[in-house]
């Protein structure tokens, strides 16, 4: 049109652009200079317009996160008396409702559902229950240990996770985040946590900086975004309006960190593969679960939840089968006709809950077609990778009781048990996401082993090559058949553009959606997922009690 070759500019990288560069485009303007090569100042982000569409989808989200209704009525409160309290009141009309997906939301879903007196079949494609719940014990058996593959801590500001485990008696005791004798790595310098705190001078100065601590650098920035657990639906709304198609590392760039200052940050925090991410996926942790921020885990590990679920389900009268894989969902007729298993046998429903991650609904067949919205979140949105490889030991060369290690090779993260079992124990001796994950899903688990060996045996000298018993056990959620990717967490955007879309019914309000990955606040949480159940249930019309 304007002679020369043709220019393909995407929107996203237009809006990373400027976000950078200080161009006034739902962001805003650049106070003091321009960027000059790699050099950055300080930005203050001022947004233009922002238009009503957006305003309002934003406060569907900013609902979402705070857990309110239209009336601004505290849906969390009701949801805590369905799965915990009073329990749901009983139906007048008892439908046959079928449950796709056997973790967390599709066990407490079917519980409830059963409770107010429905007939719940249980669909779980797998020949286990839990989800990403995966507590492995007989790679363990020589120290009688065990170790999570997947969720492992709760942190105690999680109502309706610990609403839950007390409603299921199961005992929890602290999960031990920090610890001063932990090693900080970066640039083959090495730093105790405690040295760290103290004096981060030797590690800042590989990144040629001044001895300021990385999570002062991050807490200062996302300070500045001027959001916090007091934010009511409007403050939430205009952030996410203005904000949630920035990456972390567009933030930290904006606020005026240098490069340097930002690999910092990552590589001391654990946060470098996840700068990527969306600004609003990192203010959830950064709002609700601000460092000190007490930890539990469950004493005889992370599956006694699943497994008393599963208990209490199957005695309310839920059917639960494994081995189950769905197919199809067809809800073309007066009832919903679901396929599942090796031959293709046909469950007959008036209505559906759908739980498995949508990185596998990508593989099922709707019929009739889904809504646009409904069908672009799940072809677009993102599931992370995540790994941990495991190594037993018969003595526990560490000091002390839990913490983590973090380092700027391979491992990234080493996690140390917060309670010893006999004279030994298990370390999470690397744990790993996003792309630092995928490398490590290119070796066998016998390569990640001995690599994570000696990357301990580097920090820590030949005591750990001794007390090695040869016990390892390593899982990769991208690679796990059932999983589809670790969680699903938002890149730049998503929140705004696909989150409210998960949630929403189909096909006239007869299939519903649930697990962690509808929700916003609780995404990669249990509580994300038992949050999504009791909003399944509602979506459905049970109600709380009358007591």
């Amino acid at each position: 049109m304007f002679g020369g070759a043709r220019v393909i500019i995407r929107r996203r990288d237009l809006l990373r652009t400027t976000a950078v560069g200080g161009v006034s485009l739902a962001l805003g303007s650049v106070l003091g200079a321009t960027v000059a090569g790699r050099e950055r100042n300080a930005m203050l982000l001022a947004p233009t317009r922002i238009t009503d569409a957006r305003l309002d989808r934003a406060r569907l989200v900013a609902r979402d996160i705070l857990g309110v209704d239209e009336s601004g009525a505290n849906l969390r409160t009701r949801y805590g008396h369905l799965l915990y309290g009073g329990g749901p009141e009983p139906t007048a009309q008892p439908l046959d409702i079928a449950v796709v997906g056997a973790g967390v939301a599709g066990l407490a879903s079917a519980w409830v559902l059963a409770q107010a007196g429905h007939r719940v079949v249980v669909l779980e494609g797998s020949d286990r229950i839990g989800g990403r719940i995966r507590t492995l014990r007989d790679e363990f058996a020589r120290t009688g240990g065990h170790a999570e593959a997947g969720a492992m801590r709760i942190p105690t500001t999680h109502a309706l996770t610990i609403g839950m485990l007390r409603r299921l008696q199961l005992p929890t005791r602290p999960f031990l985040l920090g610890h001063p004798e932990r090693m900080v790595q970066a640039g083959g310098r090495l730093s105790t946590r405690a040295e760290y705190d103290r004096d981060p001078a030797t590690i800042a100065a590989v990144f040629g900086l001044d001895a300021v601590p990385g999570r002062a650098l991050l807490d200062d920035a996302l300070t500045a975004a001027r959001i916090d657990a007091g934010s009511d639906v409007e403050d939430w709304a205009r952030f996410l309006a203005r904000y949630d198609e920035l990456s972390l590392r567009d933030w930290l760039t904006a606020r005026g960190l240098t490069d340097n200052q930002i690999d910092y940050v990552g590589s001391t925090e654990g946060l470098t593969a996840r700068m990527g991410l969306s600004l609003t996926h990192n203010m959830m942790t950064a709002t609700y679960l601000k460092p000190g921020t007490e930890l539990v885990e469950l004493v005889d590990g992370t599956d006694r939840l699943t497994s008393e679920l599963g208990f209490a389900a199957v005695a309310a009268g839920v059917d639960l089968r494994t081995g189950a894989e769905v197919t199809a969902i067809d809800g073309g007729d007066a009832r919903v006709r679901v396929t599942h298993g090796p031959d293709a046998a046909v469950l007959e429903a008036d209505r559906v809950v759908v739980t498995a991650p949508f990185s596998l609904l990508r593989h099922l067949t709707f019929r009739p077609h889904l809504s646009y919205g409904k069908q672009r979140a799940i072809a677009e949105l993102h599931h992370d990778a995540a790994t941990k490889t495991f190594l037993e030991f018969s003595t526990r060369w560490w000091e002390g009781h839990g913490g983590v290690d973090v380092t700027d090779t391979a491992p990234r993260v080493t996690v140390y048990p917060s309670h010893p079992v006999g004279d030994g124990g298990v370390v999470i001796a690397s744990y790993t996401w996003s792309d630092d994950a995928r490398a490590w899903d290119a070796l066998t688990p016998q390569h990640r082993a001995a690599e994570c060996l000696d990357h301990l045996v580097e920090r820590y000298g030949d005591q750990v090559r001794a007390a090695w018993t040869g016990g390892y056990a390593s899982h990769s959620w991208a690679q796990d058949r059932w999983a589809g990717g670790e969680a699903a967490v938002y890149l730049p955007g998503q929140a705004v553009e696909i989150g409210p879309d998960t949630r929403t019914p189909e096909m006239d309000g007869r299939v519903v959606f649930a697990g962690d990955g509808t929700s916003t606040r609780g995404r990669a949480w249990i509580e994300g997922a038992l949050e999504s159940a009791a909003r399944a249930c509602a979506d459905l019309g049970v109600t709380v009690r009358q007591t």
